[in-house]
C-alpha cells in the first residue's frame, strides 16, 4: 500500500494545499529543488537525489520538518492501473513499478493480448480511453487501485494547419485531453479516502509551450495540464495527490518519426519517474532534456516557445 503525507483534509485541504505550494513551489512549477529544506531535515548531500530503491521512508523537506518516521510515498504493495501498457514508456512503466515493489499492476490496452505478461503481478485489462463503455469496465475490474496513471497517448507528427483533414488532430486531443477526462472521472471516486492515492498524468514539455509542427499534440497536452490544475486543487480534501509529469524526448515507438540528439531512454525516464512519486514531487521532469525546459520556463515563459522553434532543423 502507498503512503503520503498529505496538505490537509476537510475544510482547510485547499488553504493547507495553498500553503504547501507556497512553501515548495516559489516558481512557475516548482522545479527548483528545496535542498536547503532537505538540509535542515538532516538529509546529508548524497542523499538529496536518493534511488527508488531507497525512497521508502523518506520524507520530502518541510519548514517544519516531518519526523523521519513519516512516509510521504511507498510505493511498494501499491495497485497500480497504467493505460497505454502496451508499448513504450508504458509498458517501461509496467516493468519500473514492478521493481519499486508493486503489489500488482493492471497493464491496460486496447487489446490486452498486447501486453507483456510475463509476472504474476501484472494484469493485462482491455480499454479504450477514448470510449465510455471501456472506461466504466476497466472502473469495474479494478476496484482496488491505488494510482492511475495516465499513460495513453496519440502523436499525429504533423502541422496542424497545414493538414488536409483534421481527424488525426481530433483523435489527438480526445485521447489525450478527454480520454484522460474521461480516466480521471471514472476513477477519482474509487481513489478516495484510499490511503496513498493518486493519479499520475503524464503529460509533455508540449504542454508548457508550443512545439513547432506539433501544433495540435501541444494543445492536447496544454489542456490535460490545465485540467490536472484544476483537479489537484478539487481532490485536495479527498487526499488524492494529482501529480504531473513533463517528459521531453524519450525513445519510444510513438516519438521516433522525431529523433532528435538527446532522447532519453524509457527505462530512465520511468525511474525517475518512480522517483518522484517517492519524493512526494506534485511536477515531475523525468529527464535532462525536460529539467533544462523547466529551468527555461521558470526563468522565462514567453521565451519557451522561441527555443522549441529553434530546436526544429
Amino acid at each position: 500500500m502507498s503512503h503520503h503525507k498529505r496538505p490537509g483534509s476537510g475544510a482547510n485541504a485547499l488553504a493547507d494545499l495553498a500553503e504547501y505550494e507556497r512553501i515548495f513551489l516559489p516558481d512557475p512549477l516548482g522545479t527548483r529543488r528545496q535542498n536547503r529544506l532537505w538540509r535542515c531535515a538532516g538529509y546529508s548531500d548524497e542523499r538529496l537525489r536518493p534511488s527508488f530503491r531507497e525512497t521508502a521512508g523518506l520524507r520530502r523537506g518541510h519548514a517544519d520538518p516531518l519526523p523521519l518516521d513519516q512516509v510521504f510515498m511507498t510505493l511498494e504493495g501499491a495497485t497500480i492501473l497504467i493505460t497505454g501498457s502496451n508499448r513504450g514508456l508504458g509498458r517501461t512503466l509496467v516493468g519500473a513499478g514492478l521493481e519499486v515493489g508493486a503489489k500488482k499492476i493492471y497493464a491496460a490496452a486496447r487489446c490486452s493480448a498486447d501486453v507483456a505478461n510475463d509476472d504474476p503481478r501484472i494484469v493485462p485489462i482491455e480499454l479504450d480511453v477514448c470510449d465510455p463503455a471501456s472506461i466504466e469496465r476497466a472502473r469495474a475490474t479494478c476496484g482496488d487501485v491505488d494510482i492511475l496513471i495516465n499513460n495513453a497517448a496519440s502523436l499525429a507528427n504533423a502541422s496542424t494547419y497545414r493538414a488536409k483533414a483534421l481527424a488525426p488532430a481530433r483523435t489527438e486531443m480526445e485521447t489525450n485531453f478527454w480520454g484522460l477526462v474521461g480516466m480521471c472521472r471514472a476513477f477519482a471516486p474509487v481513489l478516495e479516502g484510499r490511503e496513498g492515492s493518486a493519479i499520475v498524468n503524464i503529460l509533455s514539455m508540449g504542454a508548457l509551450a508550443g512545439i513547432p509542427f506539433c501544433g495540435s499534440y501541444c494543445a492536447s497536452k496544454a489542456a490535460a495540464w490545465s485540467f490536472t490544475q484544476a483537479l489537484r486543487l478539487e481532490l485536495a480534501a479527498s487526499g488524492t495527490a494529482v501529480v504531473a509529469v513533463f517528459p521531453g524526448p524519450i525513445a519510444t515507438e510513438m516519438a521516433r518519426p522525431h529523433e532528435r540528439e538527446g532522447r532519453w531512454p524509457a527505462e530512465e525516464v520511468a525511474r525517475a519517474i518512480y522517483e518522484g512519486l517517492a519524493r512526494g514531487d506534485p511536477h515531475i521532469f523525468p529527464d535532462p532534456v525536460a529539467q533544462s525546459v523547466a529551468a527555461s520556463y521558470a526563468a522565462d515563459p514567453w521565451g519557451l516557445p522561441t527555443r522549441f522553434a529553434g530546436s526544429i532543423d
